[in-house]
């Protein structure tokens, strides 16, 4: 699928029902790209368009397909923050204990958030548009995101009102949500919203 840099898995709660659904990964100093991808996105749902996959291999390697009809999202966030995931993520790898909790970081709330509100609007929008089956898939994509989301949420207030000190100080202090990169992506997802309710 164009655009897209992985497919992300998600179970259900019974884990019977698979979402499957291709991000499009944007680490950048500007917004003008991210916006571009959003566009052309928001515009292949009017039309109709899920994304396609030929070469799908599933994360157990069992399944080899083709997917049509996937649910295709982008998430971003400025370069400075993509290289806090770095930091993050090496040292989650090296058992930092100094490292805020991986699970309880504010990104991992603010990249979901991205996804959450992206399911939930473009599934609208398909709606709106009267193509079922791809609102179906973006809404069942939304409804198995949206309880990560809330964990993640969660969890980084517990770990926040416990953690006033360094060296987690300096993450709590910063207010995530003003990556303009993220900014950019939730007032693309809101002007869909405006769009279905406009209608």
């Amino acid at each position: 699928m164009n655009g897209t840099d992985l497919i992300l898995e998600v179970a259900g709660a019974d884990n019977a029902k698979i979402s499957r659904i291709g991000l499009g990964i944007d680490a950048t100093y500007g917004v003008k790209a991210v916006q571009q991808k959003l566009d052309r996105l928001g515009s292949d749902v009017e039309a109709g368009k899920g994304g396609e996959i030929k070469y799908y291999v599933s994360a157990d390697g069992k399944e080899r397909r083709k997917l049509s009809g996937v649910p295709h999202l982008i998430v971003g966030l400025s370069v400075a923050r993509a290289r806090e995931v770095a930091q993050l993520w090496r040292r989650a790898e090296e058992k930092e204990s100094t490292t805020f909790p991986p699970e309880a970081h504010p990104l991992r709330s603010l990249i979901l958030q991205q996804l959450v509100m992206q399911t939930g609007a473009l599934g609208a929008l398909a709606r709106k548009r009267g193509n079922t089956e791809l609102a179906e898939r973006y809404e069942a994509a939304c409804a198995q995101l949206r309880p990560i989301y809330d964990q993640a949420t969660s969890a980084y207030l517990k770990v926040a009102a416990l953690a006033k000190e360094k060296p987690w100080k300096d993450i709590l202090d910063q207010d995530y949500r003003r990556d303009p990169v993220h900014e950019a992506i939730l007032l693309r997802t809101q002007s869909w919203r405006k769009m279905v309710d406009a209608r």
